[in-house]
């Protein structure tokens, strides 16, 4: 042990004398002042080394993990020496006690500006926008927090179907609507009274609305599992994201079954544990940065400075309104004026149009020309280009949030601050807020849609999941077309609400126009329908001859021989009497008769108004 180390483990020790303890001290400081002055090394590595290994710790080994040659490059924990447990290996952690963010609480804080979550929630509940930007999400998703139903007119909704792609069957059918029933009721109980007061539990489109809203500020949305003694779920609830933090990798103070800490808002002391199947805390924005400490990355964590903007610019709008402020400027009177009579013009201005709080208090000045008298007003700023300023920087800041959030400016009734239409998006509105909904509501449905089946559903049933129906409006628009080609007038008729047609023949009819022919010529040779009268017979259409032509276009009669006189093709002259044709002697040969001759067609012309 060298000379330094022992002078400082013999300051340590605690029955040193007080005059020996000083003696030590002085020594100490003598032997690093010559060190320090003849330029060697303070202290020497190997002294640190040997007492580095003589006093190492666990905790203090954690922080050093960058330098290979200390520990070695694998992940420290319970199993690892354990082959069959796969851990990571990478050991920069925040959760790791020392490494970046150490600090004196067990627990986990959020790297926010100023108070963290506490400021994230006073930002969105102060500044109107952002709430009207939270609400109009959230307006937009509890829609399809309900169960879809075929039978209604509401085309939004969830549905369960089934993990292995198959259709759902009679026998599924039981089961989920067990599932809904639980799903709807955010839990076990179904008794309202006994979920809204005792327990204390949302029904799902409320559970669904506060995690939106949790997410959207800042983005955390704890939920607390309610179990049975045998670890069956009974129940959720939505926790105030303000109170929970995440323990530390290693659990709270070292107890590794304690994943998350509720705090005491107020004294900032942890009071309640979570462990694992007790929590569910998924982010929606996860980054990969150790200094967020497995935090998510809110939105309005980067609207702060416009935020701030914001409410200057609301806090002298509405300022000029309340306190009717004047704008800045001078007022000159000209003529032949006192000093007495301009301190009584300047009194009476006071007393008579200032108001009581001094809202019309402007300077007055006095010159002598003018025409000999008279008054002007002298304005410094120009309000003009003044307002135009501030209605293009509040629609500036308005599109700055709503590109955070996703969100269309013309959701909110605002207008866009580019002028230009971007060549991502259409000309019209509809297709701005169908690129809107493409940017902003899908991913957020997607993400609370996964977070209920990975963490709940996949609790009650490993065979079915939830997925939204009419989040993708040309999906449903194709469906339609669908329907179309292949269902029958009372099916369309059924899915739209209404009753069966009245006539079953016309109801059992296909709705695509390509089936409706065969429709008929499949009831005629069944029966149900009579066929249709023999053109030529009676009953048929005026102005209709042979197979049904028109006049117009009626069938030549043929001849058997050229230059021969044409005949009628149904009379005797050309078919025997017993119907059949006959073979007769042309230029002193025999012609075959014609079995079936061939139908010609002469292409007549008709005066105009024989046309209809």
């Amino acid at each position: 042990m060298g000379r330094l180390a022992g002078l400082f483990e013999t300051a340590g020790r605690t029955d040193l004398p007080a005059d020996e303890e000083q003696a030590v001290g002085r020594e100490i400081l003598a032997s690093l002042r010559d060190q320090i002055a003849h330029g060697v090394a303070v202290v020497d590595p190997d002294e640190i080394r040997d007492s580095w290994e003589r006093f190492q710790h666990q905790s203090l080994a954690k922080s050093v993990v960058l330098s290979p040659s200390l520990y070695a490059a694998t992940y420290p924990g319970k199993y690892a020496d354990d082959p069959r447990r796969a851990r990571h290996h990478a050991v920069l952690h925040v959760h790791e006690l020392g490494v970046i963010g150490q600090t004196a609480d067990p627990f986990a804080e959020k790297p926010t500006v100023t108070s963290g979550f506490e400021f994230l929630r006073m930002m969105a509940s102060r500044v109107d926008i952002i709430q009207a930007m939270i609400q109009t999400r959230v307006h937009q998703v509890v829609p399809f927090a309900r169960f879809y139903r075929e039978d209604d007119n509401n085309p939004l909704g969830v549905r369960f179907v089934r993990n292995d792609g198959e259709r759902l069957t009679k026998a599924d059918q039981k089961e989920i609507a067990r599932l809904e029933a639980l799903i709807e009721s955010s839990g076990a109980t179904t008794d309202p009274l006994e979920r809204r007061w005792n327990q204390r539990l949302r029904t799902f489109p409320g559970f669904v609305a506060a995690m939106i809203a949790d997410t959207l500020t800042a983005d955390a949305c704890p939920i607390e599992t309610v179990r049975a003694r045998s670890g069956k779920l009974l129940g959720w609830h939505n926790l105030d994201f303000t109170t929970i933090r995440l323990a530390f990798e290693d659990g709270y103070e070292g107890n590794d079954a304690i994943v998350g800490v509720q705090i005491d808002p107020l004294t900032r002391q942890p009071f309640v544990g979570f462990e694992r199947d007790e929590l569910i805390y998924e982010v929606r924005n996860p980054r990969s940065s150790i200094y967020l400490g497995g935090y998510g990355d809110a939105e309005l964590e980067h609207f702060v400075r416009a935020a701030t903007a914001y409410l200057n610019l609301f806090a002298m709008n509405s300022t000029f309104v309340d306190k009717k402020a004047i704008p800045r400027g001078f007022f000159t009177l000209f003529g032949d004026y006192n000093q007495r009579q301009v301190l009584d013009l300047q009194q009476k201005w006071q007393l008579l149009l200032s108001g009581a709080s001094n809202q019309w208090n402007i300077p007055i000045m006095v010159a002598r020309s003018k025409t000999e008298g008279g008054a002007a007003w002298t304005p410094i700023d120009n309000m003009a280009e003044a307002e135009m300023f501030m209605v293009r920087f509040l629609t500036f800041l308005v599109s700055l949030g709503c590109a955070f959030f996703g969100l269309a400016p013309e959701e909110l009734n605002f207008e866009s601050f580019s002028v230009h239409t971007s060549s991502l998006s259409g000309k019209d509105t509809t297709e701005k807020l169908q690129s809107s909904r493409d940017r902003g509501l899908i991913p957020l449905m997607l993400f609370w849609i996964g977070l209920v089946n990975d963490n709940l559903v996949s609790q009650l049933t490993t065979k079915y999941r939830l997925t939204p129906v009419g989040l993708f409006p040309e999906d449903e628009a194709r469906k339609h077309e669908r329907q179309k080609l292949t269902l029958t007038v009372d099916r369309m008729l059924t899915i739209d609400g209404e009753a069966k047609h009245e006539d079953p023949l016309i109801g059992g009819a296909p709705v695509n126009p390509a089936l409706q022919s065969l429709y008929i010529t499949s009831l005629q040779q069944q029966g149900k329908l009579a066929p249709p009268e023999q053109p030529g017979g009676e009953g048929a259409p005026p102005g209709r001859i042979g197979d049904g032509l028109p006049a117009s276009e009626a069938p030549l009669p043929y001849a058997r021989d050229a230059g021969a006189p044409a005949t009628n093709r149904g009379s005797d002259a050309a078919r025997g009497r017993g119907g059949t044709s006959a073979a007769r002697p042309t230029g002193g040969r025999l012609q075959k008769a014609e079995a079936d001759p061939p139908l010609v067609v002469q292409i007549r012309h008709l005066p105009d108004e024989a046309w209809p």
